[in-house]
């Protein structure tokens, strides 16, 4: 679990020091790259899955469909890097990991609910691949505003060893 612990610090660290390279215009920037989104959006979206995980230690239970989905965080960088602050702080407070159920809808209905049986360590590492993911999408945003972005910003880990390996060949 600290690995885990360790690695989130990490990936919330790299989301934050490349949206403080915005500003609220670019952050909020509707882009056809994006399907018409912003990177705001993509932000709050990852950040709201964290909350989400953040909420389980309370209750036991995950639930991603359930986010607030907060405007705030899509349209003030200054929000969310204080939000990201916050995640920071509170993952040193997942002491140890525990089982949680997951609930969510996969269908079109409102009928079709699941409950899945889960740990904390398996959602924050799907958190964090689901993270990747997102800044995937929005590094083509970024390079398009011209923001400078490490070469492994929203690449896998499993991706950058292999890369690493065929290049030590």
């Amino acid at each position: 679990m600290k690995n885990l612990q360790s690695l989130s610090i990490d990936l919330l660290n790299s989301i934050d020091e490349t949206i403080n390279k915005l500003n609220d215009r670019q952050y909020t920037e509707s882009m056809e790259i994006l399907s018409d989104a912003t990177i705001g959006q993509h932000v709050r979206h990852m950040l709201e899955f964290y909350e989400a995980i953040g909420n389980a230690i309370k209750s036991t239970e995950v639930n991603y469909d359930a986010r607030k989905r907060s405007l705030d965080l899509e349209t003030s960088v200054k929000r969310a890097s204080d939000t990201i602050q916050g995640f920071k702080k509170n993952m040193l407070n997942y002491s140890e990991d525990k089982k949680i159920e997951m609930k969510g809808n996969y269908s079109i209905n409102d009928i079709d609910a699941s409950t899945i049986s889960t740990s904390l360590s398996r959602e924050l590492a799907y958190t964090m691949d689901h993270s990747i993911h997102h800044l995937a999408i929005i590094k083509n945003a970024l390079i398009l505003q011209g923001v400078k972005i490490d070469k492994n910003f929203g690449v896998a880990p499993s991706t950058i060893r292999y890369r690493n390996e065929l290049c030590a060949q």
